[in-house]
């Protein structure tokens, strides 16, 4: 939402997951584009976005969760 922030960092990606500290078996969204405010990121049509229970802000090139959103499922 509009109340999204995070801090810089390098390669930042979002992902969807069912495990709050990794992606593993998880899915990559994209690359972060926007570092505060509201975006929005094309799920391909194969994924049920509802068999998932995070989205996880992952620094790819130290493989460090940056943020984790609960959809509380």
């Amino acid at each position: 939402g509009d109340n999204f922030s995070s801090q810089s960092g390098p390669g930042l990606f979002v992902y969807l997951s069912n495990n709050r500290t990794n992606t593993q078996n998880g899915i990559e969204l994209g690359a972060l584009r926007k570092n505060n405010g509201s975006d929005v990121y094309q799920v391909p049509n194969s994924v049920q976005i509802n068999s998932f229970r995070y989205a996880i802000i992952l620094c790819k090139p130290f493989n460090v969760a940056f943020g984790v959103a609960d959809f509380g499922q």
